[in-house]
């Protein structure tokens, strides 16, 4: 049996903005995951800009995870499934392989690490 060790908590953006326009997705056909790559990221600081910066760009994810929690910016698990903006558009092999544009059918996740090494653990360890 599958025990999830933090809930699913949701902080949403603004919605018909630019990071959240709002637009349905038809379904969830795969992942995915980027790095954040940030020094003390964490998941409620990038929501918290991605908020603050609604409007000036269009890029966004879907949900941000870090060592102490899994935060929902753009519905996808939690609500009625929108697009989120974290792929190049028109990728073939993505055409190909998913059968559709990531952004069209991708779940995007941000994974905020803060520290290369915390405890002695390498930080891709830590999930």
């Amino acid at each position: 049996m599958f025990v999830m060790k933090y809930p699913i908590q949701t902080k949403y953006v603004t919605p018909r903005t630019k990071r959240r326009t709002g637009i349905p997705m038809k379904r969830i056909g795969f992942i995915v995951a980027h790095e954040t790559v940030n020094p003390g990221s964490t998941t409620l600081a990038n929501i918290r800009y991605y908020q603050n910066t609604c409007d000036s760009m269009s890029a966004s994810a879907h949900t941000f995870i870090d060592g102490t929690g899994v935060w929902e910016c753009i519905p996808a698990t939690t609500g009625k499934q929108e697009k989120a903006w974290h792929v190049l558009y028109e990728i073939p092999r993505n055409n190909q392989w998913f059968n559709g544009d990531a952004n069209d059918i991708a779940f995007g996740v941000e994974l905020c690490y803060g520290e290369y090494r915390k405890n002695g653990v390498i930080r891709h360890k830590r999930f």
